[in-house]
């Protein structure tokens, strides 16, 4: 995934008549899901005085630039409401130093799992994997036990913010034979 991230940033770099290490300069910081790292790496980037910070991990990581500057411009890729997480003040006049897209992906947890029941309406039981780090996740629970409720749907729900959690609880929800497996929104499982 990450190649795939930085591949299509390199592109639309190109694009707009910057190459890196031609006529750019790119500092790379990488959380691989360790989201306490996030106020360092983005205080570490304010002190270096880049031109611009492109926060691409999800709302966390779009917050901790905002609160390292405010001065310096950022651009975030976000997954959910960006005006509910504090990123904007509004869509329409975002104000201040961040702009950015959001997928609204941890708002679409329950869709997702409908559009699963659709493709697969004999699966009773789906495991469904989450990170307890992110923010959002308590909220994706509620809508995806909602949603389940709704259909009659079994959740076998474990967590996951980590590679050696991930490894085990896969090991898990094989045991548990599950149908179908629904990884929630969250940058660990990007990465």
């Amino acid at each position: 995934m990450k190649k795939r991230v930085l591949a299509a940033f390199h592109q639309g770099l190109s694009e707009a008549g910057y190459v890196e290490g031609m006529n750019i300069a790119v500092e790379y910081r990488w959380a691989f899901g360790e989201y306490e790292k996030l106020p360092a790496l983005a205080a570490d980037l304010v002190r270096r005085n880049v031109v611009v910070i492109a926060a691409l991990g999800g709302d966390v990581s779009a917050r901790a630039p905002g609160e390292a500057t405010s001065t310096i411009p950022i651009v975030f890729g976000a997954t959910s409401d960006v005006v509910k997480a504090g990123l904007v003040k509004s869509l329409s006049k975002p104000e201040g130093n961040a702009t950015g897209f959001t997928l609204l992906t941890s708002d679409m947890e329950s869709k997702r799992l409908g559009l699963l029941h659709d493709l697969l309406p004999k699966a009773d039981l789906v495991g469904v994997l989450y990170d307890p780090n992110f923010a959002p996740a308590v909220d994706q629970l509620a809508a995806l036990e909602k949603a389940a409720n709704t259909i009659a749907l079994r959740l076998d729900v474990l967590s996951a913010g980590n590679d050696r959690d991930l490894n085990a609880d896969l090991q898990l929800l094989r045991n548990h034979r599950v149908s179908a497996l629904l990884l929630t929104a969250a940058p660990y499982f990007d990465t």
